[in-house]
């Protein structure tokens, strides 16, 4: 059995994980909607990069 402790931990890297590709879900969303050059559209991939980069942290890859 985990400890409290552990437990907590897999709990909260989990929401941060699920989190993270919900929220990449719904930027990839933004970016399908929106014209090739939109002003957005940079700030939007580089939102992407960083939670790429987050989830990294958490040992996870995500690859489009």
């Amino acid at each position: 059995m985990m400890a409290p402790e552990a437990i907590r931990d897999h709990e909260y890297r989990s929401r941060c994980i699920n989190h993270c590709v919900e929220y990449i879900r719904e930027l990839l969303g933004l970016l399908d909607e929106m014209t090739p050059g939109h002003p957005m559209e940079a700030g939007i991939v580089a939102a992407i990069s960083e939670t790429q980069k987050t989830l990294g942290r958490f040992g996870v890859r995500l690859e489009f």
